[in-house]
């Protein structure tokens, strides 16, 4: 799912079966983006700072209300049902495509509107110096799952990756 605009600029789209790692297959793109005059992020100037979301610093009441106010406003989405059971896989109604760019726009806004107004935030610079990023709770809840995960699927992928037998049970499980 893009943009419209984003979607006319994508020249070349594959899947690269070959890095798969997991239960996901990632996707290579060529893109045609004019991007104008570009300058090094950090050439010659002070490295500006942005307010990013922090969600590790969200509270329960946080949360909450952002939970209601995504659901309230989705809620009141009016889906474009046309366009959305269009039995057509190559449709190019532009009636269609226009409905969807914009349910998607809009409920794009939704999230970021309500990330903006309920979620704390966290000063970022557009420099960050190769700075590793601390993901709390990763080391204690998701790490080592993570590499039993990538061991299963690399013996999977070594063995022909079968579709049924204890290899295929192993890596479908670990990736679950």
């Amino acid at each position: 799912i893009s943009s419209n605009d984003f979607h006319t600029s994508i020249s070349k789209i594959s899947l690269l079966y070959n890095l798969v790692g997991s239960d996901h297959i990632p996707v290579s793109m060529d893109t045609n983006i004019n991007m104008g005059s570009v300058e090094h992020c950090c050439a010659d100037r002070e490295p500006k700072f942005t307010a990013v979301p922090n969600w590790s610093k969200a509270l329960p009441n946080n949360i909450f209300n952002y939970t209601n106010q995504v659901n309230d406003y989705l809620s009141n989405l009016i889906l474009p049902l046309d366009s959305i059971i269009c039995c057509d896989v190559h449709c190019s109604n532009v009636v269609h495509l226009r409905a969807l760019d914009n349910c998607y726009t809009e409920i794009c806004n939704i999230f970021s509107t309500a990330t903006d107004i309920h979620i704390p935030v966290t000063s970022s610079g557009n420099c960050s110096n190769n700075k590793r990023v601390h993901i709390p709770g990763w080391n204690d809840f998701v790490k080592e799952k993570r590499e039993a995960s990538i061991e299963a699927s690399q013996h999977w992928r070594d063995n022909g990756k079968p579709r049924s037998g204890i290899l295929w049970e192993l890596k479908r499980k670990s990736c679950a």
